[in-house]
């Protein structure tokens, strides 16, 4: 009868850490986006050595990522990518897709902001593989639209714009309007400076339709400002 009881408690102890560790996750996040990064950062550690001492290595790895993303925003990508480094090699050995492509992604994220750009593309091509090897279309439209982001900026114009055209399919096949449309614009911003300001000038009517529908008023005065000065321009090409 003891030897039950205690393997009660010790079950019923195992309950309330796990219960505690899920409350300072979302203690961590709230606190967070209320701008308390230390308490947000004790939060994490508390709950990291829980899952440490649970085992619970699907758990731990997703307050690591976490805990990167705010080391990052405050300013420390160095210990940020280390705490990446060690998500990456708890979802390598467990093989856990899912939290492997996001931190593909947030590395990628953060090696770009050292202005690493061939690093950059790597790590984000890995994160497109797994995305469309699990069929994480959230991740791949995010992960599409930064590559492309990446290439545009650096004057890569043809090969940002299948990458938009693509992440627009995308947004099209699970209805996200607003984001269609913000797709949709950057394809046109390429094509004012490929000089094609037919094409320009038809995409932003499109998009001017689907913000229309929405009701996204600013953005829709964006895009009118932006459909005047491309028709502009291609009246003084005429000249």
């Amino acid at each position: 009868m003891d030897f039950y009881k205690k393997k009660e408690l010790t079950g019923n102890e195992i309950e309330n850490k796990n219960n505690l560790e899920a409350s300072l996750g979302n203690q961590a996040l709230i606190l967070a986006e209320q701008g308390a990064f230390d308490e947000s950062m004790t939060a994490l550690k508390a709950q990291e050595q829980i899952c440490r001492e649970l085992g619970n290595k699907d758990r731990l790895q997703l307050c690591l990522c976490n805990q990167a993303v705010i080391l990052n925003k405050h300013g420390d990508p160095d210990r940020a990518m280390v705490i990446l480094k060690e998500q990456e090699r708890i979802c390598t050995e467990t093989g856990n897709l899912n939290g492997l492509q996001r931190c593909f992604l947030y590395q990628a994220d953060f090696v770009y902001s050292r202005h690493d750009l061939d690093k950059s593309m790597t790590l984000f091509k890995e994160c497109e593989r797994i995305c469309r090897e699990i069929g994480n279309t959230d991740v791949l439209v995010t992960c599409l639209g930064n590559q492309a982001a990446i290439l545009r900026d650096h004057g890569d114009f043809g090969g940002a714009l299948p990458l938009y055209e693509e992440q627009e399919r995308i947004f099209r096949e699970i209805g996200d309007f607003e984001n269609i449309a913000g797709s949709i614009e950057n394809q046109a911003l390429i094509l004012i400076v490929n000089c094609d300001f037919d094409g320009a000038l038809n995409l932003f009517r499109d998009e001017e339709h689907i913000l229309r529908e929405i009701g996204k008023n600013d953005a829709m005065e964006k895009c009118l400002r932006l459909q005047a000065e491309v028709q502009k321009l291609k009246e003084s090409m005429k000249k």
